[in-house]
This record gives C-alpha cells, sequence and structure tokens, in this order.
C-alpha cells in the first residue's frame, strides 16, 4: 500500500481526459471512468487484489518517469461532438451530447456506450434502445445515428 504514496493524484473533473502510454501505473479511488485500452495481450497487476503480482515483471516494464499530468484536450467537432484523439493510432474516443439526432463517424469498428440518460441507436435497418451502463458493437462502414437524452460514447480506431 505504501506505493500509493508515490503515485501522481489526479482528479478528474466530467468531460476531462488523461492520456496514460504503456507502461503507466494507475488506478482509480472513485467516479466512473471510460478507459480505452490498445489490444494487449497482458495486464499487470501491482497489489490490492488477490490476482498473482509479478514483482519482478512490473519492475521491468513499469514506467517511473515523473513530469506534467498528460491532459487530452478534447477536439470539438460540433455541438453536440467531441473526440478525444490520442497520439496513437490504436483508439480515439468519440463524445456525443444528445439532444438531437447525431452521426456516428462510421469510418472504423465502434463500441458505443451510454453514459449517462438513454440513447437510441440506427444503424442500417436496426434500431437498438442503449440504456445507461449499456454498449453495443458497430462495424467499420456502417451509418448510425444516436438520439435520445445524455451522453453516448464511441470507441473506435485512430486511423
Amino acid at each position: 500500500m505504501v506505493i500509493a504514496l508515490l503515485l501522481n493524484r489526479l482528479r478528474l473533473q466530467p468531460g476531462e481526459a488523461l492520456f496514460l502510454a504503456a507502461g503507466n501505473m494507475h488506478c482509480y479511488l472513485h467516479g466512473t471512468a471510460v478507459e480505452v485500452l490498445a489490444s494487449s495481450d497482458n495486464v499487470l497487476r501491482a497489489g490490492l487484489t488477490p490476482k498473482h503480482v509479478d514483482v519482478p515483471e512490473l519492475l521491468r516494464v513499469v514506467d517511473v518517469t515523473d513530469g506534467p499530468a498528460p491532459v487530452l484536450e478534447p477536439v470539438t467537432l460540433s455541438a453536440e461532438h467531441c473526440a478525444y484523439a490520442p497520439p496513437v493510432p490504436d483508439f480515439r474516443l468519440d463524445s456525443y451530447t444528445l439532444g438531437r439526432p447525431v452521426d456516428i463517424d462510421p469510418a472504423g469498428p465502434r463500441i458505443v456506450l451510454t453514459v449517462s440518460g438513454e440513447a437510441v441507436v440506427r444503424a442500417g435497418a436496426a434500431t437498438l434502445t442503449v440504456p445507461c451502463g449499456a454498449s453495443a458493437w458497430l462495424p467499420a462502414g456502417l451509418p448510425a445515428t444516436a438520439e435520445g437524452t445524455g451522453v453516448l460514447v464511441a470507441a473506435t480506431t485512430n486511423l
């Protein structure tokens, strides 16, 4: 538990984001976050869990470089749509404020998640109600729209 004293504690407000490159130790203490990860074949545990902790491997790969908080500023694309695009091609997160119908970018495969309110997603001939906390998969190239209340996010590639 002493390691917690060495971590850089940050308090994010709704709509704020971080980009942490591979090797950065992190945890959540309170609240709700959407975490998007690149494809990987491993997760290393550092403790506070009954799962296996591989200390030598953790010490080999963890990045302990000090520096400012890696805040990721959103890019506003419209009044209802902003994108969090990290400096990697693996992923990005689009956020849609619902109220009127919005187009969900069809450029790549997408996982949509309703983080507040309720969304109705129309893709091709299908209509799906996505309540708060639920998600759906949308294949690349399939045009989709969403409407409802609250906020819907879409994780996709950043190509």
